[in-house]
C-alpha cells in the first residue's frame, strides 16, 4: 500500500497484458466481461482486531492472475497470530459496481464508497488535526489523500518483515480498497503481510491495485477476473475525446437537447494534453437529476465564464475538462442525443459549450457534475469557478 500524495506510480505487466490480448476481439463495445466473472458472494468480515490470521513472510507472485500455488493467506505457510490492521467493523460484499479509468474497467464492491487513502497520522494537517478512517473504499486516479496540506510528516520505521510495497501508512490504519490509476512505473506483483494481501496488475498505462484483508482473501482474484477493455464505459463515456487537445474547442454533433427528451447524462472527465490515459473518471446521472442538469444548462446566461484572464498566463488552459453526453431512451442504437464540453480548470475559457452556444457555469449546471458520491470532484480551478459552481 503506497502513498498517494503525488499520484501513484505504475508499470506494465507482460503476463497481465497477455491475458488482455487473448480477449482483444471479444466484443468489448458490447460491454461484456473478458472472462467469466464469479458471481458476487455475500461476505461478512468480523472485526479484524479480534480475528486470528497468518503471519506470512514476503511472497512475491509473478503476475499469473490465478496462480494455484500461492494465494492470499495460504495456511500451509503460516503460524497463528493476531491481526491488528484497520477495519474495526464488518465489511460487506453484497453487490458490485464498475470502476473505469482509461480503457479499463473492473468490478469492485458496491458498498465501498469512492474515497482516497487516509491521511498519515504522523502528519500535522492544515486544520490542525490528524487521524485516519479505516473504512473500505474504491479509488479512481490515485488522487492524493484529501487535498489537504500536510506538514511535519515523520513516519515511524515500518516493521522489518513488512514488504516496502505497502508504503509508510501504519498497519493499524490500513483499510481494504480497490484502485485504478496511471501505472507507467509501478511493479506488478503480489505481497503479503499479517494475512493482508497487496495485489498490483497492469494493462498498458492502467494499474489495478487491491488491498484485501484476511477474511476477503479472494477479493483480488474476483476483481481481476472482471477486468475488461472498452472503447465506451459502462457509464457511456468514450475512452478518448477531442477535448484532450490543447485548445478550447466546441463539440460536433447535436447541441444540449430539450430536457424532456433526456433519460440520463454521462459525465466524463479527461486530462488535457493527455494521450496515454484518456478518460480519467466517469459517472452517470439519471432521471430527474439528469433532466434538472439539462434545464440548468439551457437556463444559464450565454457567453460562458466566469473568466478572470488577468489571473493567469495566456497559455494556461487547464489540465482537465469534462464531456457531457446526453442520452434518450434508445442509446444502444442511437447514441447520444446531444454533447457538451465543460471547461472549468483555467482563469479563462470556462463554461459549458455545445455546437451552438457557450453557457456560463452556475450552481445548477456545475455543482451536480462534481457532487459526491462518485469519482469526479472539483480539485482545481479559480476561486471564481468554485464560487460559480456553489462549491
Amino acid at each position: 500500500m503506497s502513498e498517494y500524495e503525488h499520484g501513484k506510480p505504475s508499470r506494465e505487466a507482460a503476463a497481465f497484458r497477455a491475458a488482455f490480448a487473448a480477449h482483444a476481439e471479444d466484443g468489448v463495445d458490447a460491454l461484456l466481461p473478458l472472462r467469466p466473472i464469479r458471481k458476487p458472494r455475500r461476505l461478512s468480515l468480523a472485526a479484524l482486531t479480534s480475528a486470528a490470521a497468518c503471519v506470512l513472510a514476503l511472497v512475491v507472485v509473478p503476475l499469473a492472475l490465478r496462480s494455484p500455488d500461492v494465494g492470499p493467506g495460504d495456511p500451509a505457510a503460516s503460524s497463528a497470530a493476531p491481526v491488528t490492521g484497520g477495519t474495526g467493523g464488518p465489511v460487506e460484499i453484497a453487490d458490485w459496481q464498475w470502476l473505469s479509468y482509461g480503457d479499463v474497467e473492473v468490478m469492485a464492491p458496491a458498498e465501498w464508497a469512492y474515497g482516497w487513502p487516509p491521511s498519515r497520522p504522523d502528519c500535522i494537517e492544515a486544520d490542525g488535526t490528524s487521524g485516519f478512517d479505516t473504512s473500505p473504499y474504491v479509488n479512481v486516479g490515485g488522487l492524493a489523500t484529501n487535498m489537504q496540506t500536510t506538514q511535519m510528516c515523520t513516519p515511524e520505521p515500518q516493521p522489518s518483515d513488512m514488504p516496502e510495497q505497502f508504503g509508510e501508512l501504519p498497519f493499524a490504519a490500513w483499510s481494504p480498497y480497490v484502485s485504478l490509476m496511471n501505472g507507467a512505473e509501478a511493479s506488478p506483483g503480489r505481497w503479503e503481510y499479517q494475512g493482508w494481501t497487496l495485489t498490483r496488475a497492469a494493462e498498458g498505462a492502467v494499474l489495478v491495485e487491491i488491498l484485501s484483508p484476511p477474511q476477503l482473501s479472494e477479493l483480488a482474484d474476483d476483481v481481476l477476473d472482471s477486468v475488461r477493455k472498452v472503447t465506451t464505459t459502462q457509464d457511456g463515456c468514450e475512452v478518448k475525446s477531442a477535448i484532450q487537445g490543447p485548445d478550447f474547442v466546441a463539440p460536433s454533433g447535436a447541441p444540449v437537447p430539450d430536457p424532456v427528451d433526456v433519460e440520463s447524462v454521462a459525465v466524463c472527465r479527461y486530462g488535457r494534453n493527455d494521450s496515454d490515459t484518456g478518460l480519467l473518471a466517469s459517472k452517470r446521472l439519471s432521471g430527474d437529476e439528469a433532466r434538472s442538469l439539462t434545464q440548468a444548462i439551457l437556463d444559464a446566461p450565454l457567453g460562458g465564464g466566469p473568466d478572470r484572464p488577468q489571473d493567469c498566463v495566456p497559455d494556461s488552459k487547464g489540465r482537465e475538462a469534462l464531456v457531457l453526453r446526453f442520452f434518450g431512451g434508445s442509446e444502444a442504437t442511437d447514441g447520444p442525443i446531444g454533447v457538451a464540453y465543460v471547461y472549468y480548470a483555467s482563469c479563462y475559457g470556462n463554461g459549458i459549450v455545445d455546437a451552438l452556444n457557450r453557457y456560463a457555469l452556475t450552481p445548477g449546471n456545475c455543482g451536480p457534475l462534481f457532487s459526491a458520491p462518485g469519482p469526479i470532484r472539483l480539485w482545481e480551478g479559480s476561486g471564481a469557478v468554485f464560487g460559480a459552481c456553489g462549491l
